[in-house]
């Protein structure tokens, strides 16, 4: 599992890993989160009309299964 840190420091390299399980985020959408996890939930959240809890309960499945 990566934490926060790594995400953020290899965002570009995860770009098409955020796509892929999020395909209703634009490039500018993921490139402007750049790797913070609050700002891809607020992202989600809008994109996909969720909750914050929801929108926080995927982004931490999705970094949990990180490598």
């Amino acid at each position: 599992m990566m934490d926060w840190q790594q995400i953020k420091a290899n965002w570009p390299q995860l770009h098409d890993a955020v796509r892929k399980r999020w395909s209703n985020l634009s490039d500018v959408e993921i490139e402007l989160a750049g790797g913070d996890r609050l700002r891809l939930v607020e992202r989600l959240k809008t994109a996909y009309g969720i909750s914050r809890e929801e929108a926080r309960r995927q982004v931490d499945a999705w970094s949990r299964q990180l490598h």
